[in-house]
């Protein structure tokens, strides 16, 4: 049997362990650690289950070769012989050439004195010609022939407002157009 003095000291001991693990258990975590883990789920969860529906619908297969444009005509108005505005009359194919009349109703860019010019590019643009439809163009001039520039980068479409689109889906103003012929002086 212990004495008293040992009892004691065992009691004690078992006392003071029994104390220092219930300060273990009763610490509270941070109280905005705690609001914040709350916040997190609640935009976390929704995004999970968004991206979860987003990809059910199955990709659609394209059977065509896929184009890459760079979309930029800056350099077909620094270049071009003559910038003018014009309707096409009427346009003509021969031998992978395609061949159009054009009536011009204002010069932007270079002296045109004519009414009525032909100009010259390869047939793969014909079929984005219409006739009766007023276009800008950017020409280059060779042997007394007008060329479209880098074939369709010389050719803005109205787009039946006061602005042209070119073959990358760019919009310009008339302003737009006459700033960027400033520019190349």
């Amino acid at each position: 049997m212990k004495s008293n003095e040992e009892f004691l000291k065992g009691v004690y001991d078992r006392a003071e362990i029994l104390s220092n693990e219930k300060k273990v258990y009763n610490k509270k975590p941070n109280k905005y650690l705690r609001y914040s883990s709350i916040a997190a789920l609640f935009i976390i969860i929704p995004i999970l289950l968004i991206q979860g529906n987003l990809n059910k619908e199955a990709p659609i297969d394209i059977n065509e070769p896929r184009v890459m444009s760079f979309g930029n005509i800056d350099q077909s108005f620094k270049e071009a012989d003559y910038i003018l505005i014009g309707t096409i009359e009427d346009k003509v194919f021969n031998d992978n050439k395609f061949d159009a009349s054009v009536s011009i109703s204002e010069v932007l860019y270079g002296d045109v004195y004519r009414e009525i010019i032909e100009i010259s590019g390869p047939d793969f643009i014909s079929d984005s010609i219409i006739i009766d439809q007023q276009y800008i163009f950017m020409l280059k001039e060779q042997d007394n022939k007008f060329y479209l520039y880098n074939d369709l980068e010389g050719l803005l479409v109205n787009d039946n407002s006061d602005s042209y689109i070119d073959v990358f889906g760019n919009k310009y103003t008339i302003e737009d157009v006459l700033n960027n012929i400033d520019g190349r002086r």
